[in-house]
């Protein structure tokens, strides 16, 4: 099954990063802008964003940033190198790169927000973020924390995951029936939206807990993730 075979491709992302989601999708521009609408925002209240800034500094091997429309805000543009499978890895270049984001120095982060924003996403090498997951949500269970890849904690306002945005976007407000529904995704941001929908599937080399959440798991993402025979018989069992 292509893209092309599809009657429907909804893709849900943040409003910075329409464009990219375009390209990797292979839609013309024109076909997308007609379809562009902001359903809902659900911003983290500044205040409590500075107190969660607050908190994560005390973590002296953690770098946390703001993503606000198409900028990452960040405080030293310089130091987000890590360690990832055994090489330095440069997550800033890789957040930006994949989702044309632009890069904005503050000196403060805390004293530049005077604004509500959409979400903190943290990150630092894997075995760190792992040992220290529970410390770094600790006071702060009225928001939502979670893996968007093994170096990658993001916090939220409840209710902002993926299956709570489905169920609004495409169920309650477009009139789908979530259990018509296929969703794919390969990190633990994505297991709500695997969950809920009728077919969740997970990319070969998604994260374990997404797996464990899917119904079938398909080709990897480093291969435009394509549907195996296998994969399509699999598929058709369930439509």
């Amino acid at each position: 099954m292509t893209l092309q075979q599809l009657k429907y491709v909804i893709a849900i992302v943040e409003k910075g990063s329409i464009n990219e989601a375009a390209k990797v999708l292979y839609l013309s521009q024109p076909s997308l802008t007609n379809a562009i609408h902001e359903y809902f925002r659900n911003y983290l209240n500044k205040d409590r964003t500075k107190d969660l800034i607050k908190h994560l500094s005390k973590f002296d091997k953690l770098v946390y940033v703001l993503e606000e429309d198409n900028h990452v805000i960040c405080e030293d543009c310089f130091n987000n190198t890590i360690t990832y499978r055994d090489k330095p890895f440069n997550v800033l270049k890789y957040e930006t790169r994949m989702n044309n984001l632009l890069i904005s120095e503050v000196e403060d982060i805390v004293s530049y927000l005077d604004h509500d924003t959409p979400k903190v996403l943290t990150y630092g090498d894997p075995e760190y973020l792992r040992a220290n997951q529970d410390k770094l949500s600790e006071g702060f269970d009225d928001l939502c924390s979670v893996f968007s890849a093994d170096f990658f904690y993001e916090f939220t306002n409840k209710g902002i995951d993926k299956g709570s945005v489905i169920k609004t976007v495409l169920c309650d407000k477009l009139g789908l029936n979530i259990d018509e529904i296929c969703a794919f995704g390969d990190a633990e941001n994505d297991i709500t939206m695997l969950k809920n929908c009728g077919l969740g599937v997970c990319m070969a080399n998604g994260q374990d807990k997404a797996k464990e959440a899917a119904d079938m798991i398909c080709g990897d993402n480093d291969h435009d993730g394509n549907l195996s025979d296998h994969d399509a018989a699999c598929y058709h069992q369930y439509c």
